[in-house]
């Protein structure tokens, strides 16, 4: 769970009145060494890049001991996760096939939000047609990774969904402002300055 381990951490903080320090490498990195490592120092870092919103999501998590929070991380997501490709699939997609994908290892070694994003991408594939309100409700929640939204808005334009569209934005808008009444301003500010090391991270390959 090694992913997994940025996101407790994040919780924890944000759990305790200490949201801005997820963002803090040296604050969410000592959480991190001294509750999960017993303080070694020769460890890597797994750093917390997500906007306030998934702080919200987070907190029930943080208030679990790790391998617990760990494995009910794993379970619902995962749950999510083949619930909804099995339904985009139907009787044609077997069991197989879902869990022996390559992703589904790697997400299930690290604790990724991989699972999460894709049963909310098939979520809003499976609902928009039938139930708008809903799949835009799922678009919406994208928002804790952002760069996996951003084409959904030009796609329901695109096809004239503006129900679902309407539920996106208004989703959005609901998590922002409630994330922002929960955790303050100083959290959303400690996350754009964080937002420095995130580009850094992924120019110079720090997660390789």
């Amino acid at each position: 769970g090694t992913d997994y381990a940025s996101f407790w951490a994040a919780g924890r903080l944000a759990l305790e009145g200490e949201a801005p320090g997820a963002y803090d490498p040296r604050v969410h990195g000592a959480l991190q060494r001294d509750e999960l490592l017993g303080g070694q120092e020769e460890t890597g870092y797994a750093a917390f890049f997500y906007p306030p919103v998934f702080l919200l999501g987070l907190l029930p998590f943080g208030a679990l001991p790790y391998l617990a929070s760990l494995a009910l991380w794993l379970a619902l997501c995962a749950g999510a996760y083949f619930g909804t490709v099995r339904a985009i699939g139907g009787n044609h997609l077997g069991i197989l096939p879902v869990i022996a994908f390559p992703a589904v290892l790697i997400s299930l070694a690290h604790g990724q939000t991989s699972f999460l994003i894709t049963a909310l991408f098939a979520g809003a594939i499976l609902n928009l047609g039938k139930q708008p309100l809903l799949a835009g409700t799922f678009i919406g929640a994208l928002a804790f990774k952002p760069h996996f939204a951003v084409l959904w808005p030009i796609a329901l334009i695109a096809r004239g969904r503006w129900a679902a569209f309407i539920a996106a934005a208004v989703t959005l808008g609901a998590l922002a402002t409630l994330s922002y009444a929960v955790f303050g301003a100083e959290t959303w500010a400690a996350f754009l300055r964080a937002s420095h090391l995130a580009r850094a991270t992924l120019e110079q390959n720090r997660v390789g």
